[in-house]
Protein backbone atom coordinates (compact mmCIF):
# COMPACT_ATOMS: atom_id res chain seq x y z
CA UNK A 1 0.00 0.00 0.00
CA UNK A 2 1.60 3.29 -0.92
CA UNK A 3 2.39 6.07 1.98
CA UNK A 4 1.88 9.35 0.66
CA UNK A 5 3.62 11.07 3.77
CA UNK A 6 5.68 14.23 2.63
CA UNK A 7 3.61 14.60 -0.61
CA UNK A 8 1.81 17.26 -1.71
CA UNK A 9 -2.16 17.36 -2.38
CA UNK A 10 -3.36 20.71 -3.96
CA UNK A 11 -2.04 22.95 -1.19
CA UNK A 12 -1.98 20.35 1.76
CA UNK A 13 1.37 18.56 2.79
CA UNK A 14 0.72 14.98 4.23
CA UNK A 15 2.96 14.42 7.08
CA UNK A 16 1.78 11.52 8.31
CA UNK A 17 -0.34 8.47 8.00
CA UNK A 18 -3.34 8.92 11.02
CA UNK A 19 -5.03 5.70 10.30
CA UNK A 20 -6.73 3.34 8.21
CA UNK A 21 -10.19 3.81 7.67
CA UNK A 22 -12.32 0.57 7.48
CA UNK A 23 -9.41 -0.46 4.83
CA UNK A 24 -10.47 1.03 2.07
CA UNK A 25 -9.06 4.63 2.55
CA UNK A 26 -5.89 5.87 4.08
CA UNK A 27 -6.02 9.18 6.89
CA UNK A 28 -3.21 11.46 7.01
CA UNK A 29 -2.63 14.57 8.98
CA UNK A 30 -1.86 17.82 6.53
CA UNK A 31 -0.66 21.17 6.88
CA UNK A 32 -2.34 23.79 4.36
CA UNK A 33 0.50 25.28 2.64
CA UNK A 34 -0.18 29.18 1.59
CA UNK A 35 0.66 32.32 2.35
CA UNK A 36 -0.85 34.17 5.22
CA UNK A 37 -2.18 33.20 8.82
CA UNK A 38 -3.37 29.96 7.23
CA UNK A 39 0.10 28.55 6.80
CA UNK A 40 0.61 24.95 8.38
CA UNK A 41 -3.10 24.91 9.20
CA UNK A 42 -3.79 21.25 10.54
CA UNK A 43 -6.66 19.04 8.68
CA UNK A 44 -7.04 15.30 8.12
CA UNK A 45 -7.02 14.04 4.66
CA UNK A 46 -8.62 11.28 3.41
CA UNK A 47 -6.77 8.97 0.77
CA UNK A 48 -8.87 6.38 -0.70
CA UNK A 49 -6.52 3.14 -0.82
CA UNK A 50 -5.24 2.10 -4.04
CA UNK A 51 -3.13 -0.88 -5.15
CA UNK A 52 -5.88 -2.89 -4.14
CA UNK A 53 -8.22 -5.51 -6.34
CA UNK A 54 -11.24 -2.87 -4.98
CA UNK A 55 -9.26 -0.17 -5.71
CA UNK A 56 -12.19 1.16 -7.63
CA UNK A 57 -15.24 0.52 -5.12
CA UNK A 58 -12.69 2.21 -2.50
CA UNK A 59 -12.46 5.78 -4.92
CA UNK A 60 -15.99 5.21 -5.13
CA UNK A 61 -16.93 5.41 -1.57
CA UNK A 62 -14.98 8.01 -0.81
CA UNK A 63 -17.01 10.24 -3.70
CA UNK A 64 -19.91 8.82 -2.59
CA UNK A 65 -18.79 10.06 0.88
CA UNK A 66 -18.06 13.37 0.25
CA UNK A 67 -20.73 14.08 -1.80
CA UNK A 68 -23.24 12.66 1.49
CA UNK A 69 -21.21 15.07 4.19
CA UNK A 70 -21.76 18.10 1.60
CA UNK A 71 -25.40 17.92 2.60
CA UNK A 72 -24.74 17.43 6.10
CA UNK A 73 -24.25 20.68 8.62
CA UNK A 74 -24.41 19.85 12.01
CA UNK A 75 -21.61 20.49 14.88
CA UNK A 76 -21.79 16.85 15.26
CA UNK A 77 -20.98 15.68 12.43
CA UNK A 78 -17.23 16.27 10.97
CA UNK A 79 -16.35 19.58 8.73
CA UNK A 80 -15.35 19.21 5.37
CA UNK A 81 -12.17 21.24 4.46
CA UNK A 82 -12.18 23.11 0.82
CA UNK A 83 -9.22 22.00 -1.93
CA UNK A 84 -8.66 25.07 -4.08
CA UNK A 85 -7.29 24.16 -7.41
CA UNK A 86 -6.93 26.53 -10.08
CA UNK A 87 -9.02 29.02 -8.48
CA UNK A 88 -11.59 26.78 -7.61
CA UNK A 89 -13.36 25.67 -4.40
CA UNK A 90 -13.55 21.80 -4.71
CA UNK A 91 -14.47 19.18 -2.21
CA UNK A 92 -12.91 16.07 -3.50
CA UNK A 93 -10.28 16.25 -5.97
CA UNK A 94 -7.87 13.12 -7.76
CA UNK A 95 -4.42 13.48 -7.22
CA UNK A 96 -1.63 12.67 -10.09
CA UNK A 97 1.17 11.37 -7.86
CA UNK A 98 2.62 9.29 -11.05
CA UNK A 99 0.55 7.79 -14.63
CA UNK A 100 -0.32 4.68 -12.44
CA UNK A 101 -1.24 6.61 -9.68
CA UNK A 102 -4.19 9.02 -9.39
CA UNK A 103 -6.10 8.66 -6.17
CA UNK A 104 -9.56 10.84 -5.03
CA UNK A 105 -8.99 12.46 -1.59
CA UNK A 106 -10.63 14.97 0.29
CA UNK A 107 -9.99 16.83 3.29
CA UNK A 108 -11.74 17.60 6.70
CA UNK A 109 -10.94 19.11 10.16
CA UNK A 110 -8.21 17.52 12.50
CA UNK A 111 -9.96 16.14 15.57
CA UNK A 112 -8.77 15.50 19.22
CA UNK A 113 -8.89 12.15 20.13
CA UNK A 114 -11.69 9.21 19.27
CA UNK A 115 -14.13 7.98 21.99
CA UNK A 116 -11.90 4.49 21.85
CA UNK A 117 -8.49 6.56 22.43
CA UNK A 118 -10.45 8.12 25.78
CA UNK A 119 -12.94 5.01 26.64
CA UNK A 120 -10.77 3.68 29.96
CA UNK A 121 -10.89 7.05 31.58
CA UNK A 122 -14.51 8.36 30.36
CA UNK A 123 -16.14 4.95 31.90
CA UNK A 124 -14.68 6.46 35.19
CA UNK A 125 -16.03 9.71 34.65
CA UNK A 126 -19.99 10.42 36.82
CA UNK A 127 -23.12 8.81 35.49
CA UNK A 128 -24.61 11.89 34.67
CA UNK A 129 -21.55 12.39 32.53
CA UNK A 130 -21.69 9.71 30.42
CA UNK A 131 -25.68 9.63 30.31
CA UNK A 132 -25.45 13.53 28.32
CA UNK A 133 -22.75 11.94 25.87
CA UNK A 134 -24.96 9.39 25.00
CA UNK A 135 -28.18 11.58 24.71
CA UNK A 136 -25.41 13.96 22.18
CA UNK A 137 -24.41 10.96 20.10
CA UNK A 138 -28.12 10.15 19.50
CA UNK A 139 -29.06 13.69 18.65
CA UNK A 140 -26.73 13.05 15.67
CA UNK A 141 -28.37 10.14 14.72
CA UNK A 142 -31.87 11.95 15.40
CA UNK A 143 -30.37 14.58 12.75
CA UNK A 144 -29.32 11.70 10.31
CA UNK A 145 -32.55 10.12 10.59
CA UNK A 146 -35.00 12.85 9.57
CA UNK A 147 -32.86 13.31 5.77
CA UNK A 148 -33.26 9.60 5.62
CA UNK A 149 -29.71 8.41 6.22
CA UNK A 150 -28.48 5.54 7.78
CA UNK A 151 -24.44 5.61 8.71
CA UNK A 152 -23.71 2.12 9.15
CA UNK A 153 -20.60 1.75 10.87
CA UNK A 154 -21.10 3.20 14.26
CA UNK A 155 -18.67 2.31 16.96
CA UNK A 156 -16.34 3.86 19.25
CA UNK A 157 -13.47 4.41 16.67
CA UNK A 158 -15.92 6.87 14.81
CA UNK A 159 -17.39 9.12 17.25
CA UNK A 160 -14.46 11.42 18.14
CA UNK A 161 -14.21 15.19 20.25
CA UNK A 162 -13.04 18.32 18.75
CA UNK A 163 -11.15 18.46 22.32
CA UNK A 164 -9.95 16.29 24.40
CA UNK A 165 -13.55 15.59 26.84
CA UNK A 166 -13.72 16.99 30.10
CA UNK A 167 -16.32 15.86 32.86
CA UNK A 168 -16.65 19.48 33.93
CA UNK A 169 -17.77 20.21 30.48
CA UNK A 170 -20.65 19.09 28.19
CA UNK A 171 -19.68 16.71 25.87
CA UNK A 172 -19.82 17.48 22.15
CA UNK A 173 -19.18 13.81 20.28
CA UNK A 174 -18.72 14.30 16.59
CA UNK A 175 -19.41 11.28 13.96
CA UNK A 176 -16.80 10.89 11.32
CA UNK A 177 -16.59 8.22 8.51
CA UNK A 178 -19.32 8.28 6.45
CA UNK A 179 -17.94 5.58 4.07
CA UNK A 180 -20.58 3.21 4.53
CA UNK A 181 -23.52 6.07 5.39
CA UNK A 182 -26.11 5.33 2.57
CA UNK A 183 -29.94 7.06 2.05
CA UNK A 184 -32.58 5.04 3.15
CA UNK A 185 -33.74 5.24 -0.29
CA UNK A 186 -30.83 3.03 -1.70
CA UNK A 187 -31.54 0.14 0.62
CA UNK A 188 -33.40 -1.91 -2.27
CA UNK A 189 -29.48 -1.56 -3.51
CA UNK A 190 -27.59 -3.69 -1.04
CA UNK A 191 -27.04 -6.83 -2.78
CA UNK A 192 -23.49 -7.83 -2.77
CA UNK A 193 -20.45 -7.47 -0.26
CA UNK A 194 -20.93 -5.22 3.03
CA UNK A 195 -18.45 -3.91 5.49
CA UNK A 196 -18.73 -4.41 8.73
CA UNK A 197 -17.41 -4.37 12.23
CA UNK A 198 -18.50 -7.50 14.01
CA UNK A 199 -18.45 -5.95 17.20
CA UNK A 200 -21.08 -3.23 16.51
CA UNK A 201 -23.14 -5.23 14.01
CA UNK A 202 -26.61 -6.48 14.53
CA UNK A 203 -27.27 -10.33 14.17
CA UNK A 204 -29.62 -10.11 10.78
CA UNK A 205 -25.80 -8.82 9.54
CA UNK A 206 -23.75 -10.83 11.57
CA UNK A 207 -26.20 -13.83 10.39
CA UNK A 208 -24.58 -12.99 6.84
CA UNK A 209 -21.42 -13.54 7.71
CA UNK A 210 -19.03 -15.72 5.10
CA UNK A 211 -14.94 -16.22 5.10
CA UNK A 212 -13.40 -14.72 2.60
CA UNK A 213 -10.37 -14.91 1.20
CA UNK A 214 -7.41 -14.91 3.30
CA UNK A 215 -9.39 -15.52 5.83
CA UNK A 216 -11.35 -12.57 5.74
CA UNK A 217 -15.21 -11.68 7.08
CA UNK A 218 -17.43 -11.18 4.06
CA UNK A 219 -21.67 -10.02 4.44
CA UNK A 220 -23.17 -11.38 1.42
CA UNK A 221 -27.04 -9.89 1.64
CA UNK A 222 -29.40 -11.35 -0.23
CA UNK A 223 -31.69 -9.29 1.33
CA UNK A 224 -33.07 -5.79 2.08
CA UNK A 225 -31.52 -4.88 5.63
CA UNK A 226 -33.56 -1.73 7.35
CA UNK A 227 -29.80 0.49 7.90
CA UNK A 228 -31.68 2.40 10.39
CA UNK A 229 -32.61 -0.17 12.56
CA UNK A 230 -28.52 -1.32 12.39
CA UNK A 231 -27.75 1.97 13.29
CA UNK A 232 -30.08 1.84 16.43
CA UNK A 233 -29.07 -2.10 17.93
CA UNK A 234 -24.82 -0.39 16.82
CA UNK A 235 -26.01 2.90 19.37
CA UNK A 236 -27.53 0.52 21.88
CA UNK A 237 -24.17 -1.37 22.35
CA UNK A 238 -22.24 1.76 22.49
CA UNK A 239 -24.77 2.90 25.45
CA UNK A 240 -23.99 -0.04 26.87
CA UNK A 241 -19.70 0.01 26.73
CA UNK A 242 -20.49 3.49 28.20
CA UNK A 243 -22.69 2.52 31.36
CA UNK A 244 -21.00 -0.55 32.20
CA UNK A 245 -17.23 -0.38 31.21
CA UNK A 246 -16.95 -3.49 29.12
CA UNK A 247 -18.98 -4.87 25.84
CA UNK A 248 -22.58 -6.60 26.29
CA UNK A 249 -21.14 -9.42 24.50
CA UNK A 250 -17.20 -9.86 26.16
CA UNK A 251 -15.73 -8.75 22.62
CA UNK A 252 -12.35 -9.17 23.92
CA UNK A 253 -9.61 -11.52 22.76
CA UNK A 254 -12.51 -13.88 21.24
CA UNK A 255 -12.48 -15.05 17.42
CA UNK A 256 -14.83 -13.12 14.92
CA UNK A 257 -16.99 -16.64 14.59
CA UNK A 258 -17.46 -16.73 18.60
CA UNK A 259 -18.42 -13.20 18.73
CA UNK A 260 -20.71 -13.81 15.98
CA UNK A 261 -22.30 -16.64 18.00
CA UNK A 262 -22.79 -15.29 21.08
CA UNK A 263 -24.51 -11.87 18.96
CA UNK A 264 -26.90 -13.97 17.04
CA UNK A 265 -27.84 -16.55 20.00
CA UNK A 266 -27.40 -14.85 23.37
CA UNK A 267 -28.56 -12.38 25.55
CA UNK A 268 -26.18 -9.70 26.52
CA UNK A 269 -24.34 -9.57 30.05
CA UNK A 270 -26.94 -7.79 32.71
CA UNK A 271 -26.32 -4.07 33.06
CA UNK A 272 -24.75 -2.62 36.33
CA UNK A 273 -27.60 -1.60 39.20
CA UNK A 274 -26.24 2.20 39.01
CA UNK A 275 -28.27 2.41 35.24
CA UNK A 276 -31.36 3.88 35.85
CA UNK A 277 -34.26 1.39 34.94
CA UNK A 278 -36.14 3.14 32.92
CA UNK A 279 -32.84 3.62 30.34
CA UNK A 280 -32.11 -0.18 31.26
CA UNK A 281 -35.32 -1.18 29.25
CA UNK A 282 -34.35 0.79 26.55
CA UNK A 283 -31.38 -0.40 26.15
CA UNK A 284 -32.07 -4.07 25.87
CA UNK A 285 -34.87 -2.39 23.58
CA UNK A 286 -32.31 -1.10 21.16
CA UNK A 287 -30.48 -4.83 21.29
CA UNK A 288 -33.34 -6.82 20.53
CA UNK A 289 -32.94 -9.19 18.07
CA UNK A 290 -35.64 -8.46 15.73
CA UNK A 291 -34.86 -5.51 13.62
CA UNK A 292 -38.62 -4.59 13.99
CA UNK A 293 -38.94 -4.44 17.81
CA UNK A 294 -36.16 -1.79 18.18
CA UNK A 295 -37.32 1.57 18.97
CA UNK A 296 -37.26 4.42 16.70
CA UNK A 297 -34.30 7.09 17.28
CA UNK A 298 -36.68 9.62 17.96
CA UNK A 299 -38.00 7.51 21.11
CA UNK A 300 -34.19 7.41 21.98
CA UNK A 301 -33.56 10.64 22.46
CA UNK A 302 -36.70 11.47 24.11
CA UNK A 303 -35.77 8.83 26.89
CA UNK A 304 -32.40 10.61 27.59
CA UNK A 305 -33.67 13.93 27.33
CA UNK A 306 -35.83 13.17 30.64
CA UNK A 307 -31.67 12.53 31.98
CA UNK A 308 -30.25 15.49 30.53
CA UNK A 309 -29.48 18.83 32.13
CA UNK A 310 -29.58 20.63 28.67
CA UNK A 311 -32.11 18.52 26.35
CA UNK A 312 -31.75 19.90 22.76
CA UNK A 313 -34.32 21.24 20.29
CA UNK A 314 -34.75 18.86 17.50
CA UNK A 315 -33.38 19.97 14.32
Amino acid sequence: MTDYSGKKFADFKLMRRISEDGGTAQVYEGALTVPGDRNGLRVAVKVARNNHENEDVNEQLLVEETELLIHLHHPGIVRLAPIEIGGKRLWYARERVSDQDQPWYFAMELLSCSLSSVYKEIIRYPMRWRLELIYQICIILDYLDVRSVAHRDLKLDNIMFRVKPDNKQIPIPVLIDFGLAKKRQMENQNNGINAMTVAYAPPELVSTLREGRNGAMQSVIFQKVDHAACDIWSCGIIAYQLLNGRHPYDSINVSWTVLANRIINERPKAMNGDVPAKLQKLIWGMLEKNPRDRPSIELIVTAFETVSEYPSPRI
